[in-house]
């Protein structure tokens, strides 16, 4: 994920991209290079119009409200088939152009069930998954306990947009930082979930 130095998720345009830097880019391109699957939310698809990348993009929608004009679901695209991973009713009412374009999972009944998405993304060989939000599915993964490892980089501006990089209220979040590097006025933090030992009563 990558923020403003007031915690701005999204530029004024509404995109990421736009509060990016080339080092932030360089990192992300890294990121991507290193890890078997890329999990994003619908939104963010939508607003970022991804395009396919040597790594399969794994997207999580509910409803599967998707348009065949994105990027990603170009049939004649380069790069890994894209999976989607839904519902157990989205999947009965798939459309035709999405499954020929796309794989479509079901992975719980009225929401995506998280921990059975990365299961199912598991027992396809993509086990190191790369989460690229946006702000939603990121609390969503946090919220269920699922977020391993946040790697955030902090662009030297200020915008006071009120998107930040997490919109679920979580009730902890234990991390422990592994990794500060700067460039050319960009900061990249890394940080590890810490796990907190459950309170047991004797």
């Amino acid at each position: 994920m990558v923020s403003t130095l007031d915690g701005s998720a999204v530029g004024l345009d509404g995109v990421s991209g736009s509060i990016s830097t080339t080092v932030d880019h360089d990192n992300f391109l890294r990121l991507r290079r290193d890890c078997d699957a890329i999990l994003v939310g619908a939104g963010t698809l939508r607003t970022e119009d991804y395009a396919r990348a040597s790594g399969t993009i794994a997207v999580v929608s509910n409803r599967l409200d998707l348009s065949p004009t994105l990027r990603l679901f170009a049939p004649e695209g380069a790069g890994a088939r894209p999976c989607i991973v839904t519902t157990t009713a989205s999947v009965a009412n798939a459309p035709s152009w999405l499954t020929a374009v796309a794989d479509v999972v079901a992975c719980g009944d009225e929401r995506v069930d998280l921990t059975r998405a990365l299961s199912a993304l598991s027992t396809r060989g993509l086990t190191r998954i790369h989460c690229e939000g946006g702000p939603t599915l990121l609390g969503d993964l946090a919220a269920a306990d699922l977020l391993d490892e946040l790697i955030l980089t902090v662009t030297p501006t200020l915008l006071g947009t009120p998107t930040r990089i997490l919109s679920t209220v979580l009730p902890t979040g234990a991390f422990s930082f592994t990794g500060l590097w700067e460039q050319e006025g960009t900061v990249i933090l890394q940080a590890r979930h810490v796990s907190v030992p459950s309170t047991s009563t004797h």
